[in-house]
């Protein structure tokens, strides 16, 4: 009995050290600072800028702190990220803890340059939160930290729960994870929310989440508008709603014998479509020299505001409509389609990845100049739309 006592007593000391609290290789809290957001910018002389929020630890973030503001801003330049922070933690004298920040802002500037020689950084670094959101800026990205205005205080925490809710889904969100390989891929390439200054409804800029910026491979050639951007979520599975306006659509009279009369589309005002269950599939028919896809649109749609009585009741007028609304649908996807493909060479919807799939033999082929086939590559597109609410008011 005495023997398995000393054999239990001993177990519990082993096992005490387990239990223990202890700092062992870690850092004191009082000496850690919690980085929001990291902002690049490029430098001269190839040299990239960091500018990094740190969230200010003693001053409540719902506080209005006499007009303190609950974050800093920090900014170093050096040859790489790793540089320019070792110069920025010296400048704060606390040691920058990293696996918390929830946005990497690009400046335009820097990623028309091209990324490959700084994004490393994030692969090294195991401290590195990459599931943060990466987004590009139309100005300096030191500039948009320096001068946003939220409801939330810290911008970062912001935006992270803009990309995080139904509202971001519409928007090119993309995580670090998801961004990085992706500047080295053929068969899908990198893109990224856009951000920047745009004119408000009093005349005051504001700050707005929108447009989308387009990559090949690590460099930055353009942007998509917003209508573009709600096509490429869509082709990608990204969101399955949005809204569509069309000018003139269903605008028509019925004469007296039954003919339908189209009014000019200058006089008739606009019908704006909301869209639900959006499905979209794509297919690669022919792999080669002139690849060709096919992209499968269905929605249904819900008619959300017009200035003008509509004769929904009758057959013709609303398959008008329908139609119409599908004739937008096809030309913005193949709005989309020309832009990437003949003007950006840029496949950020992953045609590639069919061909890659489908077709291997060919694909290795032609994989390494992707960007050139894909550039004389069409598209086949078939819009299906179901119009499942016109509103309660009755045709008079």
């Amino acid at each position: 009995m005495k023997t398995y006592n000393r054999a239990i007593s001993l177990l519990l000391l082993l096992c005490l050290p387990m239990v223990l609290s202890g700092c062992w290789k870690q850092n004191d809290l009082n000496q850690i600072t919690v980085v929001s957001a990291i902002g690049l910018d490029a430098a001269p002389n190839d040299q990239i800028e960091v500018t990094v929020q740190l969230v200010n630890p003693t001053l409540p973030v719902a506080a209005g702190g006499g007009g303190r503001r609950p974050f800093a801003l920090y900014s170093a330049e050096g040859d790489n990220i790793y540089e320019a922070l070792e110069l920025i933690r010296n400048e704060a004298k606390k040691h920058i803890f990293t696996p918390q920040t929830r946005i990497i802002l690009i400046g335009e500037q820097l990623a028309r340059r091209g990324l490959e020689p700084y994004m490393d950084f994030f692969w090294r670094d195991n401290q590195q939160n990459l599931t943060s959101w990466v987004m590009v800026s139309k100005d300096k990205a030191r500039s948009t930290l320096l001068s946003a205005k939220e409801l939330e205080q810290v911008s970062a925490n912001q935006w992270n729960a803009y990309f995080r809710s139904k509202l971001g889904q519409k928007s090119a969100a993309i995580q670090l994870y998801k961004f990085l390989p992706r500047l080295q891929q053929q068969d899908l390439g990198a893109s990224a929310a856009g951000i920047g200054w745009m004119p408000g409804s009093d005349g005051k800029s504001v700050l707005k989440i929108n447009d989308t910026a387009v990559f090949r491979k690590d460099r930055m050639i353009g942007w998509l508008d917003e209508k573009q951007t709600m096509m490429m979520d869509w082709v990608q599975g990204e969101s399955d709603e949005g809204k569509m306006r069309v000018e003139g659509s269903g605008h028509s009279d019925e004469s007296e014998d039954g003919d339908i009369e189209e009014e000019e589309k200058a006089e008739a005002p606009p019908l704006v479509y909301e869209l639900s269950n959006v499905r979209v599939s794509k297919t690669v028919i022919e792999a080669g020299n002139k690849s060709r896809f096919r992209v499968n649109f269905h929605a249904d749609a819900n008619l959300k505001t017009t200035v003008r009585q509509l004769k929904l009741s009758k057959i013709q007028y609303a398959d008008n409509m329908r139609k119409q609304l599908e004739d937008e649908i096809r030309q913005n996807m193949n709005d989309l389609f020309h832009t990437l493909s003949r003007q950006y060479k840029s496949d950020l919807v992953g045609f590639g990845r069919l061909v890659h799939h489908k077709f291997p033999q060919e694909w290795k082929k032609i994989e390494h100049e992707w960007g050139d086939y894909f550039s004389r590559s069409e598209l086949e597109v078939d819009v299906k739309v179901h119009i499942i609410k016109t509103g309660l008011q009755k045709d008079n």
